[in-house]
């Protein structure tokens, strides 16, 4: 039995929670290719009022809009006709609209192009929710939304130097801090920068987690999802990992006891400077 597609109210909801969590950006893409797409398309002369909600006609050829950003292109996509009318109404467009109603999935299919995304609820209240065309890519193909436990990113294995707060890629780690002070698993988490990457002279960031869970797949999976879904467009040659700290592994332990974590919960401790039993 299929499930209902979500209501407009649902899924501007979900953009919404969407906007301040990527972690939850899977749910929102998941719901917007099953929910009803809008986008604002021209009049024409003689056509209905401004704003009024019309349907693709059989056959014909329709042309998308699209607009630049930093040397990016991006189609506008919206998750309900009143914030495609709020875009209308505040966006500055050469001319009025009429709002177009789309099944997602055909939609985001039809505005699948080489270098160009596509921009959520853009010049909107919430600000909107950008993808590059990579993104849209993996959306449709299924593979930016997997979970737990199916094709997890290999962990690192190799030496690595610990960064300190100047070297921090912050558009990337304030996201992550952000969402592991929600789970309360987390005891604390490092940054570092794998050796033979920056020999040479890539962008690999190794976020290093310690963690009181013994299956420790689902937060992989959810800062991983982090990781991905914020600012695609400006970490296209970034690449990153997930791993676990464990006080029993004497490196480990030593970048504890020297090392101060860019998150640590209120339950953190560092291991004793001269370790028990030695």
């Amino acid at each position: 039995m299929n499930n209902p597609k979500p209501s407009p109210a649902q899924l501007d909801a979900l953009y919404v929670r969407a906007l301040t969590h990527p972690e939850m950006r899977p749910h929102f893409f998941t719901a917007a290719l099953e929910a009803e797409l809008y986008t604002l398309v021209p009049r024409g002369p003689g056509a209905k009022p401004p704003g009024t909600l019309v349907y693709p006609e059989p056959g014909k050829q329709l042309q998308f809009m699209r607009w630049g950003q930093d040397g990016l292109q991006y189609y506008h996509v919206y998750t309900s006709a009143r914030l495609a009318r709020e875009a209308m109404l505040g966006g500055h467009l050469p001319e009025p609209m009429l709002v177009m109603a789309h099944p997602g999935s055909k939609l985001l299919a039809k505005l699948q192009r080489p270098g160009v995304g596509v921009s959520f609820n853009a010049a909107t209240q919430g600000g909107g929710l950008m993808c590059n065309d990579e993104v849209v890519k993996r959306l449709l193909d299924g593979s930016l939304l997997g979970g737990p436990g199916e094709e997890p990113r290999e962990r690192y294995s190799g030496s690595a130097t610990v960064l300190t707060p100047e070297d921090y890629p912050t558009m990337l780690v304030q996201p992550v801090f952000d969402h592991l002070k929600t789970r309360p698993e987390v005891l604390a988490a490092w940054i570092l920068s794998p050796v033979d990457a920056v020999e040479k002279g890539e962008r690999w960031y190794l976020f290093a987690l310690l963690t009181t869970a013994e299956d420790t797949s689902v937060i992989q999976y959810e800062v991983e999802t982090v990781l991905a879904m914020i600012n695609m467009d400006d970490r296209k040659d970034v690449n990153f990992s997930v791993n676990f700290m464990d006080y029993g592994e004497p490196a480990h332990a030593t970048v504890m006891r020297q090392c101060v974590p860019f998150y640590a919960s209120p339950d953190y401790k560092a291991p004793p400077l001269v370790p028990d039993g030695n």
